[in-house]
């Protein structure tokens, strides 16, 4: 239910949707008897569109992410390494026979330098169908997807192990957390959590919440901290960085609110 609703839900909230709604429907109310209004609407709405396209905005949002959590300083093998789903896209790979890489891609480059230097060390790939429509239910899920792509490139296919479930980080802390158990983890050595660094804050609260103590692994930065407060030349780039970075951090204020994570901004 979670799940589904938070998809409904974010449909309507993410900024470029929701300035789109906005001026759509202030430009509807400016033909009737209610024009003061829907000009006020569409005003506001096309402010917003162009705040979001090409304002700092969305740098400073995702920057603020992406610096909570610094990376980890590891000190000998750990237990495992944890990747967490988000590097590719079900939909097209299912649809060309072969697997296709979204910008989190970064996550299986780390994953692949992370089995070279510690040999033996499991990996762990959690992330199942989060299919919404039906049909879609036997698209591969994203596990073996990222399986499919490390065996490519050399990983040992007996080192990985595929966590298939879980639809979003809350599942992904609770499912990875029963698995690492059936895997016999040692409480002498962490687990590594590689994701995204703007996801990393709402990623390393939900394992904390489940009861899960693994060590931050931020991959995937798309801020280069004294860029923060640049203006972006294409629009799209803008409205994609505003939208990813609300999105977190309106995650971030989910999980606190339906008791995911036990604070709202998680430190390291």
């Amino acid at each position: 239910m979670f799940f589904a609703l938070s998809k409904i839900v974010w449909f309507f909230l993410q900024p470029s949707a929701a300035f789109l709604f906005l001026s759509t429907g202030g430009f509807a109310l400016s033909l009737t008897r209610f024009r003061q209004l829907g000009r006020a609407f569409l005003a506001a709405g096309l402010c917003g569109l162009f705040l979001i396209s090409f304002s700092p905005l969305g740098r400073v949002l995702m920057a603020g992410l992406e610096d909570r959590i610094p990376r980890a300083e590891i000190t000998g093998a750990p237990a495992g390494i944890i990747v967490l789903g988000g590097a590719v896209h079900m939909e097209v790979s299912a649809a060309r026979g072969e697997p296709a890489i979204l910008s989190g891609g970064e996550r299986l480059l780390a994953a692949h330098q992370l089995a070279e230097r510690y040999p033996g060390v499991p990996l762990l790939l959690s992330g199942g169908n989060n299919a919404l429509l039906p049909g879609d239910e036997a698209i591969a899920s994203e596990a073996e997807i990222m399986a499919e792509i490390l065996t490519g490139i050399g990983v040992a296919p007996e080192r990985l192990f595929l966590e298939k479930h879980s639809r979003n980080t809350h599942e992904n802390a609770v499912n990875a957390k029963a698995m690492a158990a059936g895997l016999g983890a040692s409480e002498a050595a962490p687990w590594l959590l590689v994701t995204s660094a703007y996801h990393m804050p709402r990623a390393l609260g939900a394992f904390r919440a489940a009861g899960f103590d693994v060590l931050p692994y931020p991959v995937d930065y798309q801020t280069g901290g004294e860029h923060a407060f640049s203006f972006f030349y294409f629009s799209s780039d803008g409205i994609a960085f505003t939208d990813f970075a609300v999105k977190e951090w309106l995650g971030l204020a989910a999980y606190y609110l339906t008791g995911k994570t036990d604070t709202l901004f998680p430190a390291p």
